[in-house]
């Protein structure tokens, strides 16, 4: 019973603790790092803090997503400072690829998919369209995030012939 009571002590000031973690998630440390700090929690107890409860979560996210641009930003100033050019190049590509799986649409590797032929998407709705375009990326081993949509209603245009339209009706 005391152990718990002294563990319920130790983080009595959780808000503080987490306010610290999410600045230095922001800062570009490990979260890893920070919980190893005197004081912290075990990085398995933040996790379970962060699954309990959805403001955390969110706050979270927020700053990984945050520290994405942070390691970014340091990559320029390893670049201009860092003298010896192997130890560069390690923390260089180190800070890409964390940057990259942290914020793949922003940081991650490009892959393109260049499709060639006569598609008729004129008497398809744009969710069939974009089931096709779906299909067509993973025969090709291209991954979508499926929240995201390849298309938007704005960029839709089906192929018409303008010389038979008549602009006097």
């Amino acid at each position: 019973m005391a152990a718990t009571n002294k563990h319920l002590e130790m983080y009595s000031d959780k808000p503080a603790l987490t306010a610290s973690i999410l600045k230095g998630l922001t800062e570009g440390k490990t979260l890893t790092s920070i919980c190893k700090c005197k004081g912290m929690p075990h990085i398995g107890t933040f996790y379970r803090w962060v699954e309990k409860d959805i403001g955390l979560r969110e706050a979270y996210v927020r700053a990984r997503d945050r520290q994405a641009d942070t390691l970014a930003d340091q990559i320029i100033d390893i670049a201009d400072s860092e003298d010896d050019p192997a130890k560069a190049r390690n923390q260089i590509e180190t800070r890409k690829w964390r940057a990259g799986k942290i914020k793949p649409k922003k940081y991650g590797d490009l892959k393109q998919l260049e499709v060639t032929g006569v598609f008729d998407f004129s008497n398809m709705t744009d969710d069939q369209v974009q089931d096709r375009l779906t299909a067509t990326m993973a025969q090709h081993g291209l991954v979508t995030d499926s929240a995201t949509p390849l298309i938007e209603d704005t960029q839709r245009t089906d192929i018409i012939d303008v010389e038979s339209v008549d602009s006097d009706d």
